[in-house]
């Protein structure tokens, strides 16, 4: 499968609008605002990320961003019924709606064009499932904008649940040796990849403590 650049995905981004490393950080050290849940287990390393380091923890050849890509019931349930209000499925932690509504509007976009050009590549970049893919390809703009402005607590980082591999990430963005970053690429593409295909089948989804494919270097 030839994947696209990741120059490509809006978690290029190098302003808080359409980082979510960048939100993240803010969200650890911003005092008065209560912090993701995401961030406790790894707030060391979130102090730690400067703007490059932000910068290079986010230019990753898979969206760190997730919008119920692999919820099938939900998304037929936004189409058919785009005026409804569906309560206590949200994320609880979610981002602050003046960055939440253009970070979903660029991954619905993103999502919308991807899909067009090269579903297969779309599939496992943007961890979506081609049933969700199917729906988003054939949505209008104004739809899309319509979704983003109202279902934005919908939005969450990659992994919000997994705080091992977002300290996988933020490591690897700290190491001096960019291959470090690489291998974190083929991680996080094989694991998108295996959610997908238990998103498919119904399985539980991955654990990433568990799973067979490694981001390090084999000895």
């Amino acid at each position: 499968m030839d994947l696209l650049p990741a120059s490509a995905l809006p978690s290029q981004g190098c302003n808080t609008g359409s980082n979510p490393v960048e939100l993240l950080v803010y969200s650890t050290r911003s005092a008065p605002v209560r912090p993701f849940s995401l961030v406790f287990p790894i707030r060391d390393l979130f102090l730690q990320m400067t703007p490059e380091l932000r910068k290079r923890a986010a230019a990753r050849a898979f969206l760190l961003v997730d919008f119920e890509f692999t919820n099938l019931e939900w998304w037929t349930a936004v189409r058919q019924f785009p005026e409804k209000q569906f309560r206590g499925t949200a994320w609880r932690n979610s981002f602050p709606r003046r960055s939440a509504i253009p970070l979903t509007r660029a991954a619905l976009m993103l999502a919308w064009q991807v899909t067009r050009m090269d579903a297969e590549s779309a599939c496992v970049l943007l961890g979506i499932t081609e049933e969700v893919a199917n729906i988003i390809e054939s949505l209008q703009l104004t739809e899309l904008d319509r979704i983003a402005d109202r279902r934005h607590r919908h939005l969450e980082p990659r992994w919000a649940d997994r705080p091992a591999m977002w300290r996988l990430m933020l490591s690897a963005a700290l190491a001096p040796n960019p291959a470090a970053m690489k291998r974190i690429d083929a991680y996080g593409l094989q694991l998108l990849t295996v959610n997908l295909t238990r998103a498919t089948t119904g399985e539980r989804p991955t654990d990433v403590s568990h799973s067979r494919v490694s981001p390090h270097r084999e000895t």
